[in-house]
């Protein structure tokens, strides 16, 4: 759990603003009204110690309210700060909550190219972890450490960003000579296919179910279930989880125990294949 990261942010949000209404670990979500039809919402993931942004408006003054399919702004808890609050908020677009409706700003607004998500993406990691100014080598070995989930992706995006030192490059990521780089760049996701009542098999070490405990207090917290790699589980359906910006929950069973599955795609959608695999009815 990040506490100290997940105080700071919850202070950012305040200072901002924000208010709390769904607290449900591990996520915490956090509204700023613009107006009657307009909001910023922003959520934060205990888990993984990441923040999402999203934008919530209506099409028409008093109907009903729908929420941007996509992050407006991800990154890490520790990288929320009052001036990334504030960027957020300054640049609502209702045109990101609705895409069939072109929004003409009063202004040209800046271009957001894969380059500058890419950009923004490195910086961040490295306000966060405190390490600019080292070599990209440093910055390895100390995400390597502290964060290893985290290590590959961020250098993946500094290749990204520096074709041009590509022999550095391969050093970096472990690479043989005639490995492509373009090849080693994050692929899209595969997602699995899931079946109500059919047994999957976890691919590596990392996922684990979620269940909800009721504490004396009368608040909840999670236990969890670690699932070793080579564990076998049973899909038992998908839900609507709780709360006003509930996303879903895919319910699996282990050796008698049931839960939600984590890691899961955004709010809970879908399972990437990396995490399982089908196990045919006849192979058991």
């Amino acid at each position: 759990m990040h506490e100290r990261e997940l105080n700071h942010a919850r202070a950012v949000l305040k200072a901002a603003g924000f208010s709390s209404y769904h607290n449900y670990p591990p996520y915490e979500d956090f509204d700023h009204w613009l107006n009657n039809d307009q909001a910023v919402v922003i959520t934060l993931n205990g888990d993984d110690g990441t923040f999402y942004g999203l934008y919530r408006a209506n099409k028409e003054p008093g109907g009903d309210l729908e929420t941007s399919a996509s992050h407006v702004r991800q990154g890490l808890l520790s990288a929320l700060s009052s001036d990334t609050v504030e960027d957020i908020v300054r640049k609502f677009d209702s045109a990101l909550v609705f895409p069939t409706r072109r929004s003409t700003p009063s202004s040209p607004g800046p271009v957001i190219t894969a380059e500058t998500v890419l950009q923004e993406f490195v910086s961040d990691v490295m306000a966060a972890h405190g390490t600019q100014g080292q070599s990209i080598a440093d910055v390895r070995d100390s995400l390597e450490e502290e964060w290893p989930d985290l290590a590959p992706t961020f250098l993946k995006a500094v290749v990204a960003l520096n074709n041009e030192h590509v022999d550095a490059a391969r050093c970096l990521l472990d690479l043989a000579p005639e490995q492509n780089l373009l090849q080693e760049h994050p692929s899209a996701l595969v997602r699995v296919q899931l079946v109500k009542g059919a047994a999957y098999r976890i691919r590596k070490e990392g996922a684990r179910l979620l269940q909800n405990v009721t504490l004396p207090s009368g608040g909840t917290t999670n236990k969890r279930i670690e699932l070793p790699a080579g564990a076998e589980i049973i899909f038992q359906g998908s839900q609507q989880g709780p709360g006003s910006d509930p996303g879903y929950e895919q319910q699996f069973t282990y050796l008698g125990q049931d839960g939600r599955f984590w890691p899961t795609t955004t709010m809970g959608l879908a399972i990437a294949n990396e995490w399982l695999s089908p196990i045919e009815p006849s192979t058991r």
